[in-house]
């Protein structure tokens, strides 16, 4: 039995070196192959040992194969398990057209010769026969092989660096390079969503299942995590707003979005925030695309300031986000959007923009401006703009007397001004319009320039006379000047009120107007103001605008004139006082070559005064002594003058017959008592001598007593 087993397997080894030479030499034929599968299975069938023979075969390049001839152990039999490894591998597979399908039936045979009968986990024969040529556009299944062998084969780098630069992943783009693809994700992926920039792997098209192979896909290149999600977000966001591609759609979209994600473990990373706040991604009404700190969310509380103010509020027509974005208020405001009325002052200062018909401005229009100022001088730090107050320099504020003017033309009626004027005296702010909430911004009114203190109104009340025409009024406003000693630089509006009735008369300049007319001469000739006014306005004529206190020796010769044209009969009194003035007034106008002197030297000494004393006390003056010493009080109180030249003293009379008879009288003493005033022609003893002493004495006994008596 020994005998024969031996005999046996040294006849298996020699079939099986005899087909291989032949082998060697020739390829073996199909019938050849088949015999030896069929020879195996003999073998196995009558339970004799193949394995001297198969140890003879296996290991020679005997097998036909799609890629030529290879030993059994590098040889292939297809299946369908290998079909889809076949789409990115050249696999050795026998050759099925050569042997036919009859191949098929020696499965067990073929295994034993080592050749590799179904797939069996065998990655990384896969992996070794990979071709990069089939790795672009692979099917899914072909794809999902390549993630199972990433995870399967130890050192899959090899297949990595092949698929690198292949596009060889579906997406929502087409075929994509993995480092291009994104995996989506549920929790964070409608962030990928916002624009149409992101190639998202087709899910549909691989199935639920690649989601198991994220870490295989990580390996790839693929962006599979929220924080390399978002910094590549970041940077489409960036290039969209840059070119101003952010629609309506990507924007409700990322506030969607950014609602979702708000209050999970995702987080947006730095540049992502950073992005959002400082990119221009948002469009206003003013056509542009602005940062989010630099858009307006409107609001009911916005209505009236933004009639009044150039602002950029986020576009809420229908044509772009229409009023669904209001729906995004608390995610728009945490980005940087201004909401709140109180928060947006600065926006109000720099886009105000005062309309040209002042009419339309109402006082919620105003009080929104005044808030906003209040809110900006809370910042102890915040200055105006130049421009800022240029534009509110413009005629906009409603005034009880002038219709519209620039806020530093306005006064605010406070409760300082009850005691001088009332409302409609001057261009005080218009309460019944503005309501009495406008008392409330003293402060806000006085930093545009309104007028406050009521000292500091006289200019502008000054300026505005003009406006009234009621005398009771104009009195009043007058009055009120007075107690300021106010001091008018601006000649235009130096103007009195001359009333014709209570709500008549005409303005005109102050030196067509004097302050009294004593004797009443001039009737209409010149205006009398004392015929109208008080002292105290008399007083404030003559200091500030510079009145005269008498008609000028001019005014009465022009008077004259008029008398003499329009045949005036002057009465005794007329005569006696036009020409006491008129020679009173001369005497002025020569003054100037007067000196004053002491009245020792014109003997008004005591010895003068005891024989004056004496004179008065005759029993036939029937003088009381008090009346004597008020008579000498007006002697000592006199101003004495003295001039070189005689004093002459004038007179003109036109008789009836039209004839003017004039004439003239000189002497050497006058005493004005009008004016108190003591004139003296001076002496030339030396030359005039004994002669003129005596005149001299003469004419000062008689002026002396006249003035006494």
């Amino acid at each position: 039995m020994v005998g024969v087993m031996f005999e046996y397997g040294e006849a298996c080894e020699f079939i099986g070196n005899h087909l291989m030479s032949l082998a060697a030499s020739s390829t073996l034929s199909r019938g050849n192959v088949i015999s030896i599968l069929n020879f195996i299975k003999l073998l196995r069938d009558k339970y004799l040992s193949p394995e001297n023979f198969i140890n003879s075969i296996k290991g020679r390049k005997w097998l036909r194969t799609l890629i030529g001839d290879r030993a059994p152990s590098e040889s292939v039999l297809f299946d369908e398990e290998w079909r889809t490894a076949s789409q990115i591998s050249e696999i050795p597979f026998i050759d099925k057209n050569y042997y036919g399908e009859e191949i098929a039936l020696f499965k067990k045979e073929l295994e034993l010769i080592d050749v590799v009968v179904g797939f069996n986990q065998n990655y990384q024969l896969l992996v070794e026969n990979l071709r990069s040529a089939r790795l672009t556009s692979p099917t899914a299944e072909a794809f999902l092989l390549i993630l199972e062998c990433i995870r399967r084969v130890r050192s899959s780098n090899k297949l990595i660096g092949e698929l690198k630069d292949k596009k060889c992943i579906k997406t929502t783009m087409g075929y994509k390079c993995p480092s291009e693809c994104f995996l989506f994700n549920p929790s964070w992926g409608c962030l990928l969503r916002v624009f149409k920039s992101f190639p998202l792997i087709n899910e549909a098209f691989y199935g639920s299942t690649l989601t198991s192979y994220k870490s295989e896909l990580k390996e790839l290149g693929v962006v599979v995590d929220f924080k390399d999600a978002s910094n590549a977000f970041a940077r489409i966001f960036e290039r969209q707003s840059s070119s101003s591609s952010i629609g309506r759609d990507n924007v409700f979209s990322f506030l969607a979005c950014y609602r979702k994600l708000n209050g999970t473990d995702f987080k947006f990373p730095t540049d992502l925030k950073k992005s959002i706040r400082e990119v221009k991604w948002l469009r206003t009404r003013l056509g542009d695309y602005r940062e989010p700190n630099k858009c307006i969310l409107f609001g009911p509380e916005w209505e009236s300031i933004s009639q009044i103010c150039l602002l950029p509020f986020i576009e809420d027509s229908d044509k772009y986000y229409g009023n669904g974005i209001r729906e995004y208020e608390k995610e728009l405001v945490s980005m940087g959007v201004v909401s709140e009325f109180k928060n947006a002052a600065e926006f109000v200062v720099n886009g105000l923009f005062l309309p040209q018909n002042p009419s339309s401005i109402t006082p919620a229009n105003i009080f929104s401006l005044l808030n906003c100022i209040r809110n900006l001088l809370q910042k102890p730090s915040y200055n105006f703009s130049d421009l800022f107050m240029k534009k509110t320099g413009k005629k906009w504020m409603k005034t009880t007397l002038a219709g519209y003017r620039s806020p530093n033309e306005c006064l605010l009626f406070t409760s300082d001004w009850n005691t001088f004027l009332q409302p409609e005296d001057g261009p005080f702010i218009d309460e019944k319009f503005c309501g009495s909430e406008i008392m409330s911004y003293e402060k806000e009114l006085s930093l545009l320039g309104v007028t406050m203190d009521v000292k500091s109104g006289c200019p502008l009340l000054f300026s505005h006379l003009d406006f009234h025409s009621n005398f009771t009024t104009i009195n009043r406003i007058y009055s009120y000047l007075c107690n300021f000693n106010v001091e008018v630089i601006d000649e235009v509006s130096k103007k009195i009120w001359i009333p014709n009735g209570s709500d008549d008369g005409k303005w005109i300049k102050p030196v067509e107007c004097v302050l009294h007319d004593k004797n009443d001469l001039f009737g209409l000739q010149v205006n009398v103001l004392e015929k109208h006014y008080e002292q105290k306005i008399l007083n404030f004529f003559s200091n500030v605008f510079g009145v005269r206190t008498n008609p000028s020796l001019d005014d009465y010769c022009k008077l004259w004139k008029v008398w003499e044209v329009s045949g005036h009969r002057l009465t005794r009194v007329e005569c006696c006082a036009f020409w006491g003035l008129v020679v009173k007034h001369w005497n002025q106008k020569t003054e100037k070559t007067e000196k004053q002197v002491n009245p020792h030297e014109v003997f008004i000494r005591r010895g003068l005064c005891k024989l004056i004393l004496g004179f008065l006390a005759d029993v036939s003056l029937k003088m009381e002594v008090e009346r004597r010493h008020k008579a000498i009080k007006r002697l000592l109180k006199l101003t004495f003058l003295e001039t070189l030249e005689p004093i002459t003293v004038g007179y003109g009379l036109q008789l009836s017959s039209g004839e003017m008879l004039n004439r003239k009288a000189k002497r050497m003493i006058r005493w004005d008592r009008e004016d108190s005033k003591f004139f003296t022609q001076k002496m030339d003893i030396i030359s005039g001598g004994r002669k003129n002493l005596m005149e001299f004495t003469s004419y000062f006994a008689e002026v002396v007593a006249e003035g006494m008596l």
